[in-house]
């Protein structure tokens, strides 16, 4: 990001707004699946919708904060805008840290349903549960980070304080390695237990494929992290970008692989319907892995 563009704030826009339309419409075609294909829409779901919901919040308060100057330099803005931008910033790491609670609950809650053997359950309920706590810890720091929580983002008519900058970085370093974690436990054991169900070879590599997007939501993490000492930088709303964009990228991921995992039956529906496949569409996905998925 260099200095010579004076507003980034459009480009953070559209790639919200690309994000949000994303992610929307997979979790709508998903609770279509769950509620109208299988009539079994479960706790799962709820807790995809849940995070999806929480998402449209965070691009809400992410688009807001757009118009009063994140994207911006400081000294661009009056100190009004200033103040209510880094207001709604604040709100960002609230929603995002709620967005990823749900997500990777539902995601857990979800592979829970279509895994049997007790080391590969506990392996899911370890991975869910650090991730989790990691996340709960970081909302409460970033919401509580400063006394009053005001503080945050008005210094100037009130007196306060903060803790030191460098623990809230150093904690989203530890959720972000926690994240890397489940994203590839959450993608890899599912791909290995449906790897040796009784399925058709071509419906178990995609199916394998699905789960395996999980993985793709970590790319988001791993490219915000050079960026994260930018979080005590004195341009904030200018150097914050690259942080802003990516942990947007990796919402919509997340929740996008964690829905597309569902959408088996629709596709089945759409390739019927097109004369490509002879398959009866209101079957879920094939096999034991459709009986155990109906079934939990």
């Amino acid at each position: 990001m260099e200095h010579g563009e004076s507003n980034l704030g459009p480009l953070l826009l559209g790639i919200n707004i690309t994000a949000v339309i994303l992610a929307g419409i997979t979790c709508l075609l998903r609770c279509y699946v769950r509620l109208f294909m299988l009539k079994a829409f479960g706790v799962d779901d709820w807790l995809m919708a849940i995070s999806t919901i929480i998402f449209i919040t965070y691009n809400v308060c992410s688009n807001t904060g757009v118009r009063y100057g994140t994207g911006q330099h400081r000294s661009d803005l009056s100190e009004e805008d200033y103040t209510t931008a880094m207001k709604w910033w604040f709100m960002c790491y609230l929603t995002y840290g709620g967005t990823m609670f749900f997500v990777k609950l539902s995601i857990a809650w979800f592979l829970l349903r279509v895994t049997v053997s007790r080391i590969h359950r506990w392996i899911i309920y370890t991975a869910a549960i650090v991730t989790c706590a990691s996340c709960l810890c970081y909302f409460f720091v970033a919401l509580f980070q400063c006394h009053p929580i005001s503080y945050y983002w008005d210094k100037q008519s009130q007196t306060g304080s903060c803790i030191d900058v460098q623990i809230v970085i150093w904690l989203v370093y530890l959720y972000s390695g926690f994240a890397v974690i489940s994203d590839f436990t959450f993608a890899l054991l599912p791909a290995w237990v449906v790897s040796h169900l009784n399925m058709k070879k071509n419906i178990k590599i995609a199916v394998i494929m699905l789960m395996g997007m999980g993985c793709v939501a970590s790319a988001g993490v791993v490219i915000r992290w050079p960026y994260m000492q930018r979080l005590g930088s004195n341009d904030f709303l200018w150097d914050s970008i690259p942080i802003a964009i990516w942990s947007t990228v990796e919402q919509c991921l997340a929740i996008t692989a964690g829905c597309l995992a569902t959408l088996q039956p629709l596709v089945k529906m759409v390739r019927s319907k097109l004369g490509l496949t002879s398959t009866n569409p209101t079957l879920g996905n094939t096999g034991s892995y459709n009986s155990t998925v109906r079934s939990r």
